[in-house]
């Protein structure tokens, strides 16, 4: 687990007791995109690299608007308020 980070060993052990139980597993497919856009959590807005890593996880584990939407609402939370290089990195996720 310390090798592959908790979320992957969860996913990994998830899939695991799926093939086990006899349940289909589908494979996920790694996307990357390159576009020509600059997002990003700048260091004025949240300056522990600790909680930024939190917060591009959580984007990047968003698989519906409704899971983006939620990072939003934790990072105002957390944050007080979202700026507006926030609301462009989840806006592109979006898309």
């Amino acid at each position: 687990m310390d090798q592959v980070g908790y979320d992957t060993y969860c996913k990994l052990l998830d899939e695991v007791i799926k093939e086990i139980q006899g349940i289909e597993v589908k494979e996920e497919m790694d996307v990357q995109i390159d576009l020509d856009i600059s997002s990003y959590i700048p260091d004025e807005y949240i300056e522990s690299s600790s909680q930024k890593i939190e917060i591009y996880q959580d984007i990047a584990l968003a698989r519906t608007e409704e899971d983006l939407s939620n990072v939003t609402d934790e990072m105002i939370d957390r944050f007080r308020t979202i700026t507006r290089r926030g609301k462009q990195l989840t806006r592109n996720c979006k898309n």
